[in-house]
């Protein structure tokens, strides 16, 4: 707020405004992961990506050259 005023900002109004926006973001986040039928609970970023699916492999239609 303190830059809407033209003022300098306090270190801890700076803060407590990334830590708002963080927690913010952190539930959107997990409202997101549920709606996609969220990650086993306590996995880490690195067991989700082993747990993906394997993309499919597209091919080519076969052309008749005849």
């Amino acid at each position: 707020m303190a830059y809407l005023e033209g003022k300098e900002p306090e270190s801890g109004d700076l803060k407590d405004l990334i830590d708002h926006w963080v927690q913010v973001i952190d539930r959107r986040v997990q409202d997101v992961d549920q709606g996609m039928g969220g990650a086993a609970e306590g996995a880490g970023p690195a067991e989700m990506l082993d747990s993906a699916p394997e993309p499919t492999r597209r091919t080519r239609p076969a052309v008749d050259a005849g």
